[in-house]
């Protein structure tokens, strides 16, 4: 039997107006050595009879059924079944240009070292105007910390998995966190430290939309601030708070603000010995000579003094 080259995961929840779209655009790629597996996360409209409806009329695609727990766990069980070398994680409101899987599958025949493949992104949020995020072509190997500028300063690795293409060997030994959202932020950040190529394609087009309902775009909730911090944890963590001391007081502004926000908007003091473990690593020196803004700076003092 020939080996799948590509995995599909798609996590579908209520997205009857959506999902044809995206999984035609996947379907009518070019390169079709593939497969679908579709995960009808409790859907309560017509998603997971459409979903049947594909698997029917095409053996490339499998539908697995589950109660609504969310997309952590839905891409966890797509992971337990993908058999390609390669996973594509999509969004059930996304879409692939055509010629996508064509084009970076060239890259991946001629340099097998390659882990993970980031391609170009189209971002269209409501009715502002749409952008195209791209890439400079490049590979890197990741020696030692260099992943940290990459993800962390230079923006070049994304903080999402849909614009990606995973070597399935570098990603088995992982999971989704299914009890927070932005659960494909933590997971990169897990990711990023645990491979050693990585390449940066020009090629190809993710159509990544934000929906008024989207875990991005709906309005701001307990749920989704301490989900928030759990990535900023993690971040603080392998950051060395005087090699990398701007980047290191960038993130723990942004934990302050959250653990503020979670006070202000949820009445919650969400103040714990994680939180308080980074003062020991806030040099007031080094903060003054820093470049941030007085308002950063200010919150710093204040918090390595009175936490």
């Amino acid at each position: 039997m020939k080996q799948i080259m590509f995995s599909f995961i798609i996590p579908v929840f209520n997205a009857e107006l959506y999902i044809q779209n995206c999984v035609n655009s996947i379907l009518n790629q070019k390169f079709n050595n593939l497969e679908l597996i579709l995960i009808n996360d409790g859907s309560t409209d017509s998603s997971g009879h459409i979903c049947d409806d594909y698997a029917l009329n095409d053996r490339r695609i499998r539908v697995f059924h589950q109660e609504n727990k969310g997309q952590g766990s839905a891409r966890n069980l797509g992971l337990k079944h993908a058999n390609g070398t390669y996973i594509i994680f999509v969004d059930s409101d996304d879409a692939l240009a055509k010629n996508t899987l064509e084009l970076n599958y060239q890259i991946l025949e001629k340099d097998t070292s390659i882990e993970c493949l980031q391609f170009p992104i189209f971002m269209k949020y409501g009715t502002e105007d749409a952008y195209i995020r791209k890439n400079i072509e490049k590979k890197y190997q990741l020696e030692s910390n260099e992943f940290k500028k990459l993800i962390l300063e230079d923006n070049v690795i994304s903080w999402i998995v849909c614009d990606k293409i995973f070597k399935r060997d570098s990603v088995k030994s992982l999971k989704f966190r299914e009890d927070i959202k932005f659960e494909d932020n933590f997971f990169m950040m897990e990711y990023v430290q645990n491979i050693k190529t990585f390449y940066s394609s020009d090629k190809g087009l993710y159509y990544y939309y934000f929906r008024a309902d989207s875990t991005t775009t709906s309005k701001l909730s307990e749920l989704k601030e301490r989900s928030t911090l759990e990535v900023l944890y993690l971040i603080l963590s392998f950051l060395n708070p005087k090699k990398e001391c701007n980047t290191f007081y960038k993130f723990l502004i942004r934990l302050i603000n959250v653990t503020k926000s979670l006070k202000v908007n949820f009445g919650l003091h969400y103040k714990n010995a994680n939180f308080y473990s980074f003062r020991k690593h806030v040099n007031l020196g080094s903060v003054l000579k820093s470049g941030l803004p007085i308002k950063d700076i200010i919150k710093l003092i204040l918090y390595r003094i009175y936490g």
